[in-house]
This record gives C-alpha cells, sequence and structure tokens, in this order.
C-alpha cells in the first residue's frame, strides 16, 4: 500500500523539515545568488526551475528515422558565452 495522494515521501518530509529548522527558504536564496551569476548560469538556474512552473511537453515517439530534426549549429551554452564574451570570435 502506498502512500495517499498529497502526502511527501519520508525523505522529502525530512528535508522540508531540516531547512525550516535552519531557516534556509530555497526562492529566498535564489533570488540572492541570481544577480550575482554568470548569463550562462543564469539560464541554467532559470532552465532548471521552469521545469517546476511549466508542464513538460510529452516526448513524441520517432517512427520513421526521416523525422528526426538535424541538431543546431550552435549549442545553447556556445550561444550564451557568445553573449558574455563578445569579443571572442566563434570556432
Amino acid at each position: 500500500m502506498g502512500r495517499k495522494a498529497g502526502v511527501p515521501n519520508r525523505r522529502s518530509a525530512e528535508f522540508r523539515e531540516i531547512l525550516a529548522k535552519i531557516k534556509f527558504n530555497i526562492p529566498q536564496e535564489a533570488a540572492k545568488l541570481y544577480p550575482t551569476l554568470s548569463i550562462v548560469m543564469k539560464f541554467k538556474m532559470l532552465e532548471f526551475l521552469a521545469q517546476y512552473c511549466y508542464p513538460k511537453l510529452f516526448a513524441k515517439v520517432i517512427e520513421d528515422v526521416s523525422e528526426i530534426p538535424q541538431p543546431m549549429a550552435d549549442s545553447t551554452e556556445v550561444l550564451l558565452n557568445q553573449l558574455e564574451n563578445p569579443d571572442v570570435k566563434k570556432e
């Protein structure tokens, strides 16, 4: 028999209790840290936190190999690095 709906698992509950005891508020601490981060780290932080704010789309099952999209020429990280360092030439 599993937990009732809405009841956190034991480890999650223990973790929340520890954070409450030390008065550590994750959103407040993240807000304090955000202005000090590089553009890349800001993007990664927002990307990570977005999964808790917006539902993930269901992955489409690709059966035909011709449907696979070609990868982007530049990864997000490369593009963000170019924003941070506009003087650096693209390889």
